[in-house]
């Protein structure tokens, strides 16, 4: 690449190129460095002939990786007078997907959410109609996290469906994973500053469960687990639990990545008018039997937070809640799934709480349940 940047001077989309490279390299310093003289005054240096788009649509690639929202302005303004075109590399060699993917990365880079959202659902539309399958993959990985961004009622199962078949596809052509890929950074600190990243951690991770040693059918079954409770919430863990053990449960309950899908699917279900004002974190501590080496192992603990209207919740002790429940991780997901009536649990002595007496009363109502 460096090369042809040093055989063709006067052709900015070699530079562009090089820059683009050394992003999906992850080597922060270098792209920056490449970039750099390409954005000097509103990209003036990018000259407009037949590779243009395809510089233009490079350096969205980069600037979305270094995140400079200066530079993301200028490049937005320059791209918009292409929007609904689609970036071809001449002559026949690919594409860099639609105009409004690279829009809606820069949207999102200058925190402007909804234009973001805007463009990326136009770019999942675009490259489903050129049948253009790789960028059909990103765009659905893009407007997924956008949706989880968003929040809104189903905004969660419809991200979890695209990310299940944009996961699916990446394997079956043999790309790279989106999340691999430099633009994970930018969706990533968009969360961490929308206090989200948890949640939006929960359902973009997909990785291993620490299970490798174990049989074929057991070993994926956390993630079938995730899945579930990705696409239908908690309404799907009657399903997972019924008639099943203490023992069962905590088996197929007891990774983390599969409690922070639950825990993540429970936050999502807030009914903020049954808070009735209550703003604070609930502390819960889950508890499990001995292994069967016939040790009991450390709880788990877990913290959810109501600010407003949104509920969070992320692994980790709650720094004084307002309420701690302790419980057992079995009896946990048989509350969660309306299967154990929380109120008896806790006169049975299953369930122990300390706090506020009050808020505890109403957990189960807060995030949609019923204490019936």
């Amino acid at each position: 690449m460096k090369g042809f940047e040093d055989e063709y001077p006067s052709l900015p989309v070699w530079r562009a190129a090089l820059a683009h490279h050394f992003s999906e390299a992850d080597r922060f310093e270098q792209a920056r460095k490449a970039f750099g003289p390409l954005a000097a005054d509103g990209f003036l240096a990018v000259s407009h002939d037949a590779f243009a788009m395809n510089a233009l649509a490079s350096l969205s690639l980069v600037c979305t990786y270094i995140q400079d929202a200066k530079a993301a302005a200028d490049l937005y303004a320059v791209l918009a007078a292409f929007d609904g075109r689609y970036v071809w590399i001449p002559p026949a060699l690919g594409s860099l997907g639609p105009v409004s993917f690279h829009l809606g990365l820069l949207s999102a880079v200058r925190r402007r959410l909804p234009d973001a959202f805007r463009h990326l659902e136009d770019a999942l539309e675009h490259s489903a109609r050129m049948r253009d399958r790789p960028w059909y993959v990103m765009s659905q990985f893009a407007f997924a996290v956008a949706l989880l961004l968003r929040r809104d009622a189903g905004d969660v199962e419809h991200a979890s469906s695209l990310l299940d078949e944009a996961r699916a596809s990446a394997q079956e052509m043999g790309l790279r994973s989106p999340l691999d890929r430099p633009l994970s950074r930018l969706f990533f600190a968009v969360a961490d500053e929308r206090g989200i990243l948890e949640e939006v951690e929960a359902v973009l991770l997909d990785g291993s469960d620490g299970r490798g040693g174990e049989d074929s059918a057991r070993s994926q079954q956390p993630g079938k687990i995730k899945s579930a409770l990705r696409r239908r919430g908690l309404k799907q863990l009657s399903k997972m639990v019924a008639d099943a053990t203490d023992a069962e449960i905590e088996e197929r309950f007891q990774s983390r990545p599969v409690q922070r899908a639950l825990f993540t699917a429970a936050a999502m279900t807030f009914v903020p008018e049954k808070a009735y004002g209550f703003q604070g974190t609930i502390g819960y501590e889950l508890t499990s039997g001995p292994d069967p080496s016939g040790c009991v192992p450390e709880p788990d603990r877990w913290t959810v937070t109501i600010v407003g209207d949104k509920a969070t919740a992320r692994r980790g002790k709650a720094s004084a809640p307002a309420v701690s429940v302790r419980i057992g991780l079995a009896d946990f997901v048989r509350v969660a799934a309306g299967m154990l009536n929380p109120v008896k649990a806790m006169l049975a002595g299953r369930i122990e709480v300390e706090g506020d007496v009050a808020v505890a009363g109403r957990l189960v109502e807060m995030f949609g349940g019923t204490t019936e």
